[in-house]
């Protein structure tokens, strides 16, 4: 009898040491930033439903620009494909089938990297993956840093966003973060402040891996100067993120068209929009880079009224008082610039010579979707197109 009732406790600690473990792989698997099902089916169909919400959304607002858009009945199919240097779009192609979880992003282990350094970390279930918030100059996000960003360049491959009000991403913002996927292929992304929300953010933590929301508050003064404006907070935030960490950072509309690699090896890049300014919509910077520390400096005049002077005005002084800090390229990071809205809005711009380009989505007045994008007949519509589909030309729908 006493053998039996040994037998039958050994059987109830094995059962629940096996369930344990269960229960904390489980756990394990879910806090490294993917949650694994156990065959994948459930990952595969959550991509689908999303995707195909997205797909089958309906444009929003497109009354003034529908004019550009082609209308089925009016499709001519392409006899060969275009060549890459003609940007008539007098026909039609055959676009491959939408599928951006292929996009290759690293694996970021958020729970090795700050095992001991919990203070201020948190998750959130996201796209049924586990998303982490670190905050900003934490002992985790130099760790992630460390961990999965070394470089042998003066710019390490950081991807940063700004994202201070509580909003839903967009199509837009939305073809921004793919772009910075596809061609920086980035070590991290993260995104300082709010957390998005909506379909194409879920679609955002779906598909990438490295994906990260770092704790930010808007910076509310410099120099004792109160920032009265989020736009101006949002410009010296990046300053400062870049001038701690280094990286690449974007406004939420800049779509990158091509790697940037070979601007890595300069400590500082802006690029002009005009030609009395420098843009700091895309800026790429090294670690405490010097430049950053004299633009911060100018900070010292600011005014609420003065609407772009320290954000781009100041940068293009300062570039001429010290050239050796910095590299500038010539409108290739913001072209067609603020001057030339037609050519994004209405026209055809040749784009490839561009590093990036700006969307300027305040002054746009329509919100396009996947669909009607794939016939939208200007700049916006050729971007987009090479974004999601590979190709700039006009996608032949029936």
């Amino acid at each position: 009898m006493e053998y039996v009732r040994i037998l039958f406790l050994v059987l109830i600690f094995t059962t629940f040491f096996i369930v344990l473990y269960l229960v904390l792989s489980s756990y394990s698997h879910t806090s490294y930033g993917y949650k694994i099902e156990s065959d994948f089916h459930g990952f595969f169909i959550f991509e689908e439903n999303i995707q195909s919400a997205i797909i089958n959304e309906k444009t929003t607002n497109s009354t003034e620009y529908a004019k550009y858009i082609i209308p089925y009945d009016n499709q001519t199919l392409c006899q060969s494909i275009p060549d890459t240097k003609n940007w008539t779009f007098q026909c039609s192609v055959q676009c491959k089938e939408l599928k951006l979880t292929d996009i290759p992003t690293t694996k970021v282990d958020v729970i090795k990297s700050c095992s001991m350094l919990q203070e201020g970390v948190s998750w959130s279930l996201i796209a049924n993956r586990t998303f982490f918030h670190v905050p900003f100059k934490s002992k985790c996000l130099d760790n992630l840093i460390k961990d999965h960003c070394s470089t042998s360049n003066a710019v390490p491959n950081i991807a940063h966003y700004v994202w201070f009000s509580k909003k839903e991403m967009n199509f837009y913002h939305f073809l921004s973060f793919v772009s910075t996927l596809k061609h920086l292929n980035p070590c991290l992304v993260l995104v300082h402040g709010e957390v998005p929300f909506g379909l194409y953010w879920e679609y955002i933590v779906l598909i990438a891996n490295n994906i990260i929301n770092v704790k930010m508050s808007p910076p509310t003064t410099i120099f004792d100067r109160k920032i009265g404006r989020i736009e101006h907070q949002a410009d010296v935030a990046r300053l400062l993120i870049l001038k701690e960490y280094g990286g690449i950072y974007l406004d939420t509309d800049e779509v990158i068209l091509r790697s940037l690699d070979n601007l890595l090896n300069y400590t500082f890049t802006l690029s002009h929009a005009v030609d009395n300014n420098l843009s700091n919509g895309l800026i790429l910077a090294s670690p405490n880079a010097t430049f950053i520390s004299h633009w911060l400096d100018g900070y010292r005049t600011y005014t609420k009224a003065q609407w772009a002077y320290h954000s781009t005005i100041l940068p293009c002084k300062l570039s001429k008082q010290y050239p050796d800090l910095l590299h500038v390229e010539n409108k290739t990071f913001v072209r067609p610039n603020y001057t030339q809205l037609p050519l994004l809005f209405k026209k055809n711009f040749n784009w490839s010579k561009n590093y990036g380009i700006h969307l300027y989505i305040r002054f746009y007045k329509s919100m396009h979707t996947f669909n009607d994008i794939r016939r939208l007949n200007t700049t916006m519509g050729s971007v987009a197109r090479y974004i999601l589909y590979d190709t700039k030309e006009l996608c032949f729908d029936t």
